[in-house]
């Protein structure tokens, strides 16, 4: 067993260095299962759900290890207080605006878990410039003046920490960025070319900076350039950049293409393949007037991939059912009741 889950350990660490996010996942997730007490795997998981979009579930690991360690004092603690928090901000922050105000306890109290347990690299810094931007999490701040003041503080505090650090600045081009510094954003983004040997992650950052400025034609096509330049193998987050470039400039028929051609390249991806049915659904559905048609064939493939017990594709099937149903009588309505529950509680916070 220790050999296997070392294995498996390496093989999660090499799709994590990839960015391939959702595949490290269900990697560390095996490793989980062979070994349910070690606290690593966990940790492991929780960090790549969260880079794939999928705080609940890293969430859900980083509370079990958590809570399970309270009472000893291992060096672990203090960064996945951090990370829980870090997991739990994005949840409350897809809630509208005046419902998340009664939520932000459980933020605010894994943050300050973190800070009492010795956290004090810059991703709390971090944290705390994103906390202090909303309204009402700190009733000191009570215009947005001083919310951008502070936050402009904190996130100066985190440059402080670790000025070499690549990450560091690949996260401040949208922090400053969002708190309407454009010209700090443009520093960070020299600097992280000045850190980083990694080619894509600049251009990442560069698009994600013109996209958010709405220069779409300018942020392709430093993607575009970056494509050319890239091994295949080192390709993938970048293409998923210009698909969800596409997507948010309603170039539904070229992100297909590219998404497609993605799905193509990784089969049986289940975080592309998900990715593949949102987009087709978005999509005009033609003549036929029927969505799902087109979704079907992905939808089937998603199924055939879903050797984890992930249920994701239960949840489409459920609206599938709901959207073709016929009247309230309709027994595909009981299915789709059914298959929604073992999503819920399976995945309670997905989608």
């Amino acid at each position: 067993v220790g050999q296997q889950l070392r294995a498996l350990y390496l093989l999660g660490q090499a799709y994590s260095r990839a960015r391939r996010w959702d595949q490290a996942a269900g990697i560390y997730e095996r490793a989980i299962a062979l070994a349910p007490n070690a606290v690593q795997p966990r940790l492991s998981a929780a960090t790549a759900w969260s880079a794939a979009g999928d705080p609940g579930r890293a969430s859900g690991y980083l509370e079990t290890s958590i809570n399970a360690n309270r009472a000893g004092n291992a060096a672990w603690m203090p960064q996945a207080a951090l990370e829980l928090a870090k997991a739990r901000f994005p949840a409350q922050m897809m809630r509208p605006p005046d419902q998340r105000q009664p939520h932000w306890k459980s933020v605010l109290a894994a943050f300050k878990e973190a800070k009492d347990l010795g956290a004090t690299d810059w991703r709390l810094a971090l944290l705390a410039a994103e906390v202090a931007m909303v309204p009402g999490a700190d009733e000191k701040l009570r215009t947005p003046a001083q919310r951008v003041e502070q936050a402009a503080t904190l996130l100066k505090t985190a440059e402080s920490l670790a000025p070499a650090e690549a990450d560091l600045w690949r996260a401040l081009v949208p922090a400053y960025e969002r708190i309407g510094r454009s010209a700090d954003a443009e520093r960070a983004l020299v600097e992280l070319a000045k850190q980083t040997q990694d080619p894509a992650q600049v251009a990442l950052a560069k698009a994600q900076l013109q996209g958010n400025r709405k220069q779409t034609a300018a942020a392709e096509h430093v993607l575009q350039d970056a494509l050319e330049e890239l091994p295949q193998e080192a390709q993938r987050p970048v293409r998923l950049a210009l698909v969800q470039l596409q997507r948010q400039a309603q170039q539904l028929d070229a992100a297909q293409q590219e998404l497609a051609a993605l799905c193509r390249d990784n089969p049986g991806d289940p975080l592309l393949l998900r990715q593949m049915i949102e987009l087709v659904l978005e999509t005009d559905p033609g003549p036929s007037g029927d969505r799902w048609q087109a979704a079907g064939p992905w939808l089937d493939k998603l199924r055939e991939a879903d050797t984890g017990g992930q249920s994701v594709w239960k949840y489409f099937e459920a609206n599938r059912m709901l959207d073709q149903a016929q009247c309230a009588s309709d027994p595909s309505l009981a299915v789709a009741a059914r298959l929604q529950a073992v999503v819920e509680g399976l995945l309670p916070t997905w989608p």
